[in-house]
């Protein structure tokens, strides 16, 4: 299986397994919202709706596909969405933790771009 599609398969699961996880929890106004655009490689987890009179509109997790590489745009997972994926496999070089400024990624031991 071509690597990429086997990252896009690897990150729909784990999309999956926390939409639902939340769903064990819920909260009445507030929904989890999972977006994936295969085509394009694109994922995203939200949270949104209303609570205590107030909109709640919050990106937990934010994904792409690009240049043979899983770019993390936004996580707001506990565990850290790269270790999620290092976990499972995917070699930290083929990882871009693009909410870092690109000068600092070579700091970290994943890939820089």
């Amino acid at each position: 299986m071509e690597k990429m599609t086997r990252y896009r398969q690897l990150i729909r699961q784990l999309f999956n397994s926390y939409a639902q996880a939340t769903v064990q929890y819920p909260r009445e106004g507030v929904e989890r919202v999972l977006i994936m655009n295969e085509e394009r490689g694109h994922y995203q987890l939200m949270t949104l709706g209303w609570h205590d009179q107030k909109r709640v509109k919050w990106l937990t997790l934010y994904v792409r596909c690009k240049d043979g590489k899983i770019w993390i745009e936004h996580d707001a997972i506990e565990s850290g969405f790269a270790n999620e994926l290092i976990d499972a496999g995917v070699p930290a070089t083929d990882i871009v933790l693009a909410f870092h400024a690109p000068e600092s990624r070579e700091l970290v031991k994943l890939a820089a771009a």
